[in-house]
């Protein structure tokens, strides 16, 4: 027994039993959370190895105070939610489906081309700064969910007939 006093007042304090302490085991993760838990981690890690992210940093990022509850959805202990999915999208600048497709879904986000892939896979390559802008508008759009399947491929048929045209001497 622990006897605190504070002023005039004493409180006593009994410990706990182990009798008393309840069973706090976690369900397991269905197979759909369990493959979020994977593609988020995917994320994550791309991330990290491309700029040095920490589960610290993405915390606070996200409007969380420690790692400890990032480091708890890579690793599956606790399922992602719409919120944190959310969160870890805008993050990512990736549609909330990319991470969660079935929880997307069900809460009607709209799933559309991850354009980012194509942003990514050129920032790796020579592209000319003019060329960046463009892809990076349009990963833009993307993520903001305004780019539907019927503009990409007109913005594909646009382009893929720009370069089939003759090219010019202007580079302007």
């Amino acid at each position: 027994m622990l006897f605190i006093q504070n002023n005039s007042n004493a409180l006593c304090v009994q410990p706990r039993t182990t009798s008393s302490v309840v069973n706090m085991s976690r369900r397991k993760l269905t197979s759909e959370e369990a493959r979020a838990a994977e593609r988020l981690t995917a994320l994550f890690l791309a991330q990290k190895e491309k700029t040095g992210l920490s589960q610290l940093a993405l915390a606070l990022a996200c409007g969380w105070q420690t790692q400890g509850t990032v480091s708890q959805y890579l690793l599956g202990k606790i399922p992602l939610n719409a919120e944190a999915v959310v969160r870890f999208a805008n993050f990512f600048k990736v549609p909330p489906a990319e991470i969660y497709p079935e929880l997307a879904s069900g809460l009607g986000m709209t799933t559309t081309p991850n354009l980012d892939q194509y942003s990514q896979s050129a920032s790796t390559t020579s592209v000319s700064p003019k060329a960046q802008e463009l892809i990076e508008l349009i990963a833009e759009l993307d993520r903001r969910n305004i780019l539907s399947a019927d503009a990409i491929d007109a913005v594909k048929t646009l382009l893929s007939s720009i370069a089939a045209a003759p090219s010019s001497s202007t580079n302007s």
